[in-house]
């Protein structure tokens, strides 16, 4: 019994780490909402950069995402201009958002995609990406800022927006691991629409 008890403790230390959101935090002050997150994504840092680069294949992260692609496409490590359609329902609240962000990158090092306002259907949004070797895996780290620039009902509150970012979030990071590992993620997207 003792023996047994040993190697399945010694299994569970050297298993490797589970795809998992380790921290996520939402802040809603005035009209700018503040999202930071620390994702662990059991997959090589090359192959999740590549994913989180790969606009012309983006949408097949997140139900919420309806189309992506490249506008005009700097170089290969990913800078430039990109096109995004997020269609989506939060409880009986239906939007469709379409924006224009502009890609700057270090690669295999850091993402940032800052809205052009004047083009896109939010008043304000950058939100950067670092990621962080991690064992065999991917430390993540997540920044929006964002101001939608349209009302959201009182009942889509911070509290009900941040576990609806966990669920969803948890569910990217598991598409994001498989397409970085080369494999196409287990089931249809869950559209939202």
């Amino acid at each position: 019994m003792i023996v047994a008890a040993l190697l399945l403790s010694a299994a569970a230390a050297t298993a490797a780490p589970a795809t998992e959101i380790r921290a996520l935090e939402l802040v809603k002050e005035d009209a700018l909402y503040t999202v930071n997150a620390e994702t662990y994504i059991a997959a090589p840092l090359e192959g999740v950069y590549d994913v989180l680069v790969d606009y012309e294949g983006f949408h097949r992260i997140s139900s919420f995402i309806d189309e992506t692609r490249f506008i005009d496409r700097v170089d290969d490590d990913g800078e430039g201009l990109v096109y995004t359609r997020i269609k989506g329902c939060l409880m009986l609240f239906c939007k469709t958002i379409e924006r224009i962000e502009k890609l700057e990158v270090i690669p295999n090092r850091r993402i940032i995609a800052t809205v052009v306002s004047d083009e896109s259907d939010v008043n304000y949004a950058r939100a950067v990406w670092e990621l962080f070797p991690e064992g065999d895996g991917t430390r993540l780290t997540y920044h929006l800022d964002v101001d939608l620039g349209f009302w959201l009902p009182p009942v889509l509150g911070p509290a009900v927006i941040k576990s609806l970012l966990r669920s969803r979030g948890h569910r990217a990071a598991l598409r994001v691991e498989k397409l970085a590992l080369g494999e196409e993620p287990e089931g249809a997207l869950a559209v939202v629409r």
